[in-house]
């Protein structure tokens, strides 16, 4: 197996669980702590939507496996929830790019200040981390070694 093809995969899988964690964590405080600042009700319904990114985490992970081992099929499925992660790492910055904007062009009119978690400021700059290591991993399983390597596992047959 190629080092680059080791690489990716391993950056792969860092990307995805550290993913799950920021985003059990964004989950976590968004529970525990409501919009206004108090906190929810114990009956309030959880988001379901971090279960879903927990399970593409996982199974991103578990590609990241199986295309160690020389599946090319799981090489096109890794990629693919690689860039479904992605798209939602690069929404989640955007989101909180916009929302720095427009609360500091609202505070810019009121005469006010704009106050920035440093938690928040934490979790982009790691999202955005990620983010480039994804691109990375991508760009890692596509290299030609690891093309290579792929083609002298499964050779095609006509």
């Amino acid at each position: 197996m190629p080092k680059t093809l080791k690489r990716a995969t391993t950056v792969l899988a860092l990307a995805a669980l550290t993913w799950m964690i920021t985003s059990g964590l964004l989950s976590f405080l968004a529970f525990m702590q409501g919009v206004d600042g108090s906190r929810v009700r114990q009956e309030d319904p959880g988001s379901p939507v971090i279960i879903w990114f927990l399970v593409l985490g996982v199974v991103q992970m578990a590609l990241c496996v199986v295309t160690r081992a020389g599946r090319n099929w799981a090489r096109v499925a890794l990629t693919v929830s690689a860039i479904l992660v992605s798209l939602v790492l690069l929404s989640t910055v955007i989101a909180a790019v916009v929302t720095y904007l427009d609360a500091a062009e609202r505070a810019t009119v009121l005469g006010g200040e704009v106050e920035v978690s440093g938690l928040g400021i934490v979790l982009v700059v790691i999202d955005v981390l990620v983010l480039a290591g994804i691109v990375l991993g991508i760009v890692g399983l596509y290299r030609s070694s690891v093309n290579a390597y792929f083609v002298r596992r499964w050779p095609r047959t006509s």
